[in-house]
């Protein structure tokens, strides 16, 4: 059940984590790469559960799926940004050898 400072907390975590966040993404693609973008936009869940711990020491109620499930998503951005990266790498091998036939 809420109480007290709760409400203020939920808003400050919406707007910090989701408002903020998303404007200042779509800003910074004018000066990084829409991967670099993304990444951190995939990482927006762990930054909430991090605040979440900070401001509202909800980490008292955390248990093993808890944390499985954070490294589910750690995981996943991870091994996602390493495919992109990865066929980044070949498709510019396959345009450099088609340049130089």
């Amino acid at each position: 059940m809420m109480q007290g400072w709760d409400i203020l907390w939920i808003f400050c975590l919406v707007y910090f984590c989701t408002v903020l966040g998303q404007t200042l993404a779509m800003n910074a693609l004018k000066n990084l790469s829409s991967f670099t973008v993304t990444f951190l936009v995939n990482l927006e869940p762990l930054y909430g559960i991090l605040l979440a711990f900070l401001l509202l020491h909800e980490h008292n109620e955390a248990n093993i799926g808890f944390y499985l499930g954070v490294g589910v998503i750690a995981f996943s951005v991870v091994l996602q940004s390493l495919i992109i990266v990865r066929q980044s790498k070949k498709n510019k091998k396959a345009i450099l050898e088609k340049l130089s036939e």
